[in-house]
């Protein structure tokens, strides 16, 4: 009787021993494999509807380089807790841009005469720091033109209408704190407040004005369709804070006293 106790307690001993270095074997790896890879958040909002309008005359065309810059809200911050942040990615896509222009005659000269308006934009998205002015995702249109021809009986004057479809850029990524931003800004609590939709008419200029003294022009860009506007997209990049080994051998200390006390039960 006393052999078959002592071969059931070291049958039990052995048992145990398994079991105890089972689990520290899983303990360690765990530990040891706690080095967290990389993780990533991705924020999507549709851009808010923008546009940019300006007027200016044929002796001061630089009145039509407009810019509108509309804030871009409803992107969350990084939550620093989750990790440290190792990339920001940008992305602006998709939609419609409504172009408006005309070109008036302000005083006529009874004569027969001409005048071409032209311009060039882009859009894209915009990155106030550390540089202001950084132009990301752009999409340009060049040399957009609105002419008109008057007779000695009324005066120069056209319209242009058209829908532009933007291309932009979606691999935009700063991987270096203070590369071409500032990681501070959207590290906390809260949404982003520093992106912004950027409409940006440039170049302005008249040409070919024949028999002309005054001429006006005046142009809108912008997105108005509601069911089509651009979509921006952020992409956090991040090194997860990983599980202290502290951790897992305490976890897997637990289990191994609570098979034990199964065990005697």
């Amino acid at each position: 009787m006393s052999n078959t106790n002592q071969s059931r307690r070291i049958l039990r001993c052995t048992q145990t021993l398994r079991t105890l270095i089972t689990i520290g074997g899983i303990a360690v790896f765990m530990a040891f494999s706690s080095t967290a890879s990389a993780a990533v958040i991705v924020h999507t909002v549709a851009a808010p509807m923008a546009s940019v309008g300006a007027s200016c005359e044929n002796n001061s065309p630089s009145g039509c380089n407009g810019n509108e810059f509309i804030p871009i809200t409803g992107i969350p911050k990084f939550d620093a807790s989750l990790g440290t942040l190792d990339s920001i990615s940008f992305g602006l896509t998709g939609g419609t841009l409504q172009i408006d222009a005309s070109i008036d005659e302000i005083t006529t000269t009874g004569t027969p005469n001409s005048a071409i308006f032209s311009f060039d934009f882009l859009t894209g998205l915009l990155m106030p720091s550390p540089t202001y002015g950084q132009v990301l995702s752009a999409s340009n249109g060049d040399n957009v033109m609105v002419e008109c021809y008057g007779e000695e009986s009324f005066p120069c004057s056209d319209y242009y209408s058209d829908y532009f479809t933007p291309y932009h850029f979606t691999t935009f990524t700063s991987s270096q704190d203070g590369d071409w931003i500032d990681f501070a800004d959207f590290i906390g609590v809260g949404d982003i407040s520093v992106i912004e939709l950027g409409v940006i008419t440039q170049s302005a200029a008249f040409s070919d004005l024949i028999n002309m003294d005054t001429v006006e022009a005046w142009l809108d860009i912008g997105f108005y369709d509601s069911e089509d506007l651009a979509t921006v997209t952020v992409e956090y990049d991040f090194t997860p804070v990983p599980v202290p080994a502290a951790a897992w051998l305490f976890g897997s200390t637990l289990v191994l006293l609570g098979w034990m006390r199964r065990r005697a039960g």
